[in-house]
């Protein structure tokens, strides 16, 4: 067995949880509350590596990172390496790979919380933005379990893109 790439993984599912799990509940919340005019473009595009191909959403990520990008320039300006072939790398493909299934089941919950629990918040004096202890937020936390325990479950396709971001083998072809 290759406990280094069992150590990766692991490794990996952990802090891409820890990453997207402030980000799913602030998108989530925002999504699911807020009113403004591009909300469908928002969740078009968040939904967007559910509906790619696997292979061209590794290709775009490999693309975005490479040292000939804007990104791949401004992370090595800023932090002296490669973004591609990196665990820096990988997280972010990570991450932008898992977010749908961060996101979406906490904007549902969020979508689900009865407007008098809201109003009864807000009445009792508790702000919008108060910490995560508050109604909406206790009341979608089997959502927001679900947000974590999702970007950890294996899925071949996210692991196609994954490997396709993150292995050195196809470096020559990308600058």
């Amino acid at each position: 067995m290759d406990w280094t790439a069992l150590s990766l993984s692991v490794k990996l599912g952990l802090v891409t949880v820890l990453v997207l799990l402030p980000v799913g509940i602030a998108l989530g919340r925002g999504l699911a509350y807020g009113r403004f005019r591009a909300k469908g473009l928002a969740e078009a595009a968040l939904a967007l590596p559910l509906v790619l191909p696997p292979t061209v959403l590794g290709y775009y990520l490999l693309v975005g990172f490479g040292a000939a990008s804007p990104l791949g320039r401004a992370w090595a300006a800023l932090f002296g390496g490669s973004l591609v072939f990196s665990f820096e790398g990988l997280l972010l493909a990570s991450a932008l790979v898992n977010i749908p299934f961060a996101v979406q089941p906490m904007q549902r919950a969020f979508e689900a919380i009865p407007a008098q629990i809201r109003q009864a918040a807000a009445v009792s004096g508790l702000s919008p933005c108060a910490p995560p202890v508050t109604a909406s937020t206790c009341t979608s936390s089997k959502a927001t379990s679900a947000g974590c325990k999702r970007p950890c479950a294996p899925a071949r396709s996210r692991w196609r893109c994954s490997t396709i971001s993150a292995s050195p083998t196809i470096s020559p072809a990308f600058p």
